[in-house]
């Protein structure tokens, strides 16, 4: 009995000294950390400021010690701090250049966009910026586009989707939960309760959409040539090197026509939507497929198109109108001489054979 109490004994002070001990050594780290983090930082000469995007931003944050002390693997980075670094690495003279690992940021583009104005900022020194990532998101990409040399894993991607808005409808689900959104509307432009009234963006709202993102497109200093065609794309040995197009508000000749140099072309520009009389297309989306064949680009998993026909009105009798103009058929030699309409070979008259195929056109 003495035994088990003695032993009990010594493993409850064992536990309390182990307590201790471990207690003092965290208060040292923490206090460790706050103590580093307060220390300023010694530059060097020659010396590169890194980026190190992996996390998420915000206007401020607070410092959190216990951050590096359990090792998340993402931080919390404040809009603030970022910009003031950046400021200072400019008007140090040790620093020579900044360094951009742009892994992942959950940001706005508000925020991306002041980063990214105090980057151009910082170039004004002469200093160079380079960017390096395994993949790009388009945010990142976006950012690191101020870069003078941007560099990607020979493995990675770019996530490049364009600006674009996609707003979220819930008129259905209200239906089915059996409510009724009651609105009181004034004027066109008001969008704001469309979700819960429409299942698609309004016309005016479309409007005032497309508006918004070409003003931020202008901002970025992007030109935007309105009224302009593209009638042909310029390559010199098979690389792309312009576009030639047509003003079609130009007044005087002179200025009918516009060349752009260029090396890269996006063509987005969709299907042919105007060889149709009628199309489901918006108006002023023409299509041109064509452009990009003539000029040698290489087609792949292209529409398939299969010509009838259709009519938008009522036809009593399509197959006999469209075949009252009969085709000839006839075969030819290789080098497209000796011409020889074969059919008549199994007819006994040209009535006869062209009644044979009207009616393989009609049935």
């Amino acid at each position: 009995m003495k035994d088990f109490l003695k032993f009990t004994f010594a493993s409850v002070i064992g536990v309390i000294l182990a307590g201790v001990v471990f207690t003092i050594l965290g208060i040292i780290t923490l206090v460790g950390i706050v103590a580093s983090s307060d220390t300023e930082t010694v530059v060097k000469d020659n010396s590169i400021f890194v980026l190190d995007f992996k996390g998420s931003l915000s206007e401020r944050v607070q410092e959190n010690p216990l951050q590096q002390l359990l090792g998340e693997e993402f931080e919390a980075y404040g809009l603030d701090d970022i910009l003031a670094s950046i400021k200072k690495a400019k008007d140090n003279d040790k620093i020579k250049g900044i360094y951009i690992q742009p892994s992942y940021l959950e940001a706005s583009y508000a925020s991306l966009e002041e980063i990214r104005n105090a980057l151009l900022d910082f170039k004004e020194s002469g200093k160079f910026i380079v960017a390096y990532a395994d993949q790009y998101a388009q945010g990142m990409y976006y950012l690191s586009s101020v870069a003078d040399k941007i560099i990607i894993n020979p493995q990675g991607s770019i996530g490049w989707h364009g600006a674009g808005m996609q707003p979220v409808f819930f008129k259905n689900l209200v239906s089915k939960l059996g409510l009724e959104v009651q609105v009181f509307r004034v004027g066109t432009y008001k969008s704001a309760v469309e979700p819960f009234i429409a299942t698609e963006m309004s016309p005016a709202n479309r409007e005032q959409m497309t508006e918004c993102l070409e003003a931020a497109v202008q901002a970025k200093g992007v030109p935007m040539l309105d009224k302009t065609q593209v009638i042909k794309i310029l390559t010199d040995g098979g690389t792309v090197c312009g576009l030639l197009c047509l003003n079609t508000a130009a007044q005087d000749a002179a200025d009918h026509f516009t060349l752009i140099r260029c090396k890269n072309v996006i063509w987005a520009t969709g299907g042919p939507a105007g060889m149709y009389a009628d199309s489901v297309y918006p108006f002023s989306q023409y299509g041109a497929t064509g452009l990009a064949l003539e000029a040698g680009a290489k087609g792949k998993n292209l529409t398939e198109w299969q010509y009838g026909l259709a009519s938008v009105a009522l036809r009593w009798n399509v197959s006999g109108t469209y075949m009252q103009v009969l085709p000839r058929v006839y075969s030819t030699a290789a080098d497209g001489s000796d011409e020889r309409e074969f059919l008549m070979d199994f007819f006994s008259d040209v009535h006869d054979m062209l009644s044979n195929l009207f009616l393989k056109g009609y049935q």
